[in-house]
């Protein structure tokens, strides 16, 4: 966990700067916290797995979407 944490804090930082690849590290943090958060607590899993890597996968969803649509919009004019 002590990793995690900035890895996590990195990877928002490289967002900001580029999306798609931001995005992606995000994604991968939060694969990484909830498979941590799986083998750590003992009941409630799937709680404890949303509550770790829940925020992070939907920054890392929202921020390719963004991306996505960015690089679509800027394909069609």
């Amino acid at each position: 966990m002590t990793g995690l944490i900035p890895a996590s804090a990195l990877s928002v930082l490289i967002t900001w700067r580029q999306e798609e690849i931001g995005g992606t590290l995000l994604l991968i943090c939060a694969i990484a916290h909830s498979t941590f958060e799986y083998f750590a607590s003992g009941h409630n899993q799937g709680l404890a797995m949303l509550i770790s890597g829940g925020p992070f996968l939907l920054v890392g969803i929202l921020f390719l979407a963004s991306w996505w649509r960015t690089t679509n919009t800027v394909e069609q004019t």
